[in-house]
Order: structure tokens, then sequence, then C-alpha cells
């Protein structure tokens, strides 16, 4: 396999998501894909296997345009980025998901999901017994 560096042209706000602070960003895309990811300017170059670059190129890219949107990349950024070029999805635009955080599935209404009613249920006897 070739491992001959690839450069990916960026702007200057996405190769800033993709180094991240302190280089953060790209210490995880190393870690996760066993690149070398370096920022010269003006955008990654990234060094490895061909498998290892395609991987680590579409998460650099997913960052990427989540960045030109003028959108924050955080590390759960990275971290979401790294696992969908693994498994090669991204259906959302950029391939990272975008709306709301933080939201909770919708639960189904059904027995012990609805709301509840406290008090004494059929048969309770009370303190004594039903004996005063």
């Amino acid at each position: 396999m070739s491992r001959a560096p690839e450069f990916i042209v960026l702007t200057d706000a996405a190769a800033r998501a993709v180094s991240g602070t302190n280089s953060r960003h790209a210490a995880l895309l190393e870690d996760a894909f066993g690149v070398l990811v370096e920022t010269p300017g003006g955008g990654v170059q990234l060094s490895g296997d061909a498998k290892s670059r395609g991987m680590a190129k579409r998460a650099i890219q997913a960052l990427a345009s989540r960045a030109d949107q003028g959108l924050e990349v955080n590390e759960a950024d990275v971290r979401v980025a790294i696992g969908q070029a693994r498994i090669g999805s991204g259906a959302a635009p950029g391939g990272l998901p975008g709306g709301r955080r933080g939201q909770s599935r919708r639960r189904p209404r059904g027995r012990g999901h609805g709301p509840q009613v406290l008090g004494h249920g059929p048969g309770f006897a009370g303190r004594f017994g039903g004996r005063e």
C-alpha cells in the first residue's frame, strides 16, 4: 500500500477546526485511523496507508464542511465524524448530525410510561391490616 502523503486543501476556518485547540482534534484523528495529520497551512497533510488516509479524509471533509457552514466543531463532533467515516455513513449534510443537541428520543406511550398516580391501590389494608 502507498504511504505517500496526501494534501487536502481547506479554508482557514476548516483547518483550525480539524486541528482543534492544542491539536486535540488532529490527535484524535491520528489515533483513530493510524495516520499522521499535519497542518502546514492552507489545508491538512495526511500520511499513512491508503485505506486509513481514505477514512481520515472522509472525517476531515465532514468536519471541514461543518466549519465552513459557520458551526462550531468540538470533540464530540470529531468522534462522530470518526465513527461515520469508519462505517461509511453520512446522510446528514456534512456527514454530521445537525439540529439541536441533547434531545432525547420520544418514548412510546404505553404501560409504565404515562403519568404516575400516587396513592393506595386496590387491596390496600392500611397500617393496621384493615383492623382499626
